[in-house]
Parts: structure tokens; C-alpha cells; sequence
């Protein structure tokens, strides 16, 4: 089981640095997908301000929990021996042993991270792309958005669930879980700049919601 993840996971990695980081997409009608639109999310997350239960996404410079909302039955994981990974305006905390590539796909500089939990297994990586200067800043957060998710479920040949907006001034984002038929993905994208980052945790069937998801995605700080 764990060598079939593991190549799995490599396939998966190397078709969505190809595809994943196309122009932005605009959604259509068709797509069922309008990011603006709260009706078309799954229940409010931690990730998500309390005030938008209520009416419409909050706006904060922090992403704040709601405890009523989201329920997490995981023990707290122990995440002491990771470290800090520092990146261009952003950090976060990964296992040991990280790793470090950088490449030129479609046009677009890309820098990424590499780590992985050995027991319990998971893959946890950060895409940063640099995109020219205007194309995220003079367009559409949401259309920027959406056209990354739609890269990343594209190169997974599978369709998003629980998808989320993080509303956020300065840096506006979105989660989103991938399933498919060997494992399960987490994303959470976050536009800063003209530069996206795409921060994703890997899991084998099952173990997605153990903790260690969320303590990924809740250590990544932009500055």
C-alpha cells in the first residue's frame, strides 16, 4: 500500500507542476464552480471567520478557527521535530529533511518544497509561482483562483470537494480536498502579489484528517 502511494504521488506531483500553473481560467456556468458564491461551499470551516456563518466571508489578515463549526476528533499531532522553511515573503514548518527544487514551466518560475511524515505517511509541498507582474495583481482574484484549482484537479483527473474561500485582503485563497482512488489531497492556494502558493498535503486513504493536514496549512505564514 505504501509503495503504491508513494508512486502514485510521484506521478501525480510531476503532471500537476506541468498543468496546474496555467493562466487563469474563468469559470462558466457550466462548471458548477463560482468561488464567489457561499451557497456552493460545504459547511464553514476552521478556516473561515465565525461572522461568515452568518452573512458573507469575513475579511481578516488572520484566517481565525470556529470551534462551534468544526469538530476535530484527531489528537493533537506532534510536530516538534519539524522545522522552519523560509521562502520568498512566506514560511512554514515541515518535517525534516525538506527539499528544495526550482524550475521554469510554461513561461512561469517556480520554486518548491518538498517533505513527507513517514508513520503516519504524508506528502506535504508548497508550489510558489511567480507570475508577471500585473497578471494577479490587476485581475480577478477569483478567476486567479479558480483557475489553479481546476490546474490541480486536472492534472489529479479528479473533481474538487469542500472547496472554501479564504477572503483576505491582502492575500485572498482558497481550500479544497481532491479525492481520488489512491489517496487523498488537501490544498490551500494563496495569492500574495503576483505570486500564488499552492500548499498541499498528500494522504493515504483514510488518514487525511489526523492533524497533521491542518497543522501544515495553519503554520504557513506570509509576510
Amino acid at each position: 500500500m505504501k509503495s503504491s502511494f508513494l508512486a502514485f504521488f510521484a506521478i501525480a506531483v510531476a503532471l500537476s507542476t506541468g498543468v496546474g500553473f496555467s493562466q487563469p481560467i474563468v469559470p462558466s456556468q457550466e462548471d458548477g464552480l463560482d468561488l464567489l458564491s457561499i451557497q456552493n461551499y460545504a459547511a464553514i470551516s476552521k478556516y473561515v471567520c465565525p461572522e461568515a456563518a452568518r452573512s458573507s466571508f469575513c475579511v481578516a489578515d488572520t484566517l481565525l478557527a470556529q470551534e462551534d463549526a468544526y469538530t476535530d476528533t484527531a489528537s493533537a499531532p506532534n510536530v516538534s521535530a519539524w522545522s522552519t522553511v523560509r521562502g520568498d515573503r512566506f514560511s512554514i514548518r515541515f518535517p525534516q529533511g525538506s527539499r528544495r527544487e526550482s524550475a521554469r514551466y510554461r513561461g512561469l518560475d517556480t520554486v518548491s518544497w518538498t517533505g513527507e511524515s513517514d508513520d503516519p505517511l504524508h506528502l506535504f509541498k508548497v508550489n510558489m509561482v511567480e507570475y508577471p507582474t500585473g497578471a494577479i495583481t490587476q485581475a480577478d482574484p477569483d478567476e486567479i483562483l479558480f483557475g489553479l484549482m481546476k490546474g490541480q484537479c486536472d492534472a489529479l483527473q479528479a473533481q474538487p470537494v469542500q472547496k472554501r474561500r479564504i477572503q483576505n485582503t491582502n492575500s485572498p485563497g482558497c481550500t479544497f480536498k481532491v479525492p481520488t482512488a489512491n489517496a487523498e489531497w488537501d490544498f490551500m492556494i494563496r495569492l500574495h502579489g503576483d505570486t500564488a502558493y499552492i500548499i498541499s498535503v498528500c494522504s493515504m486513504i483514510g488518514e487525511a484528517d489526523d492533524g497533521y493536514r491542518d497543522a501544515f496549512f495553519d503554520s504557513f505564514t506570509l509576510f
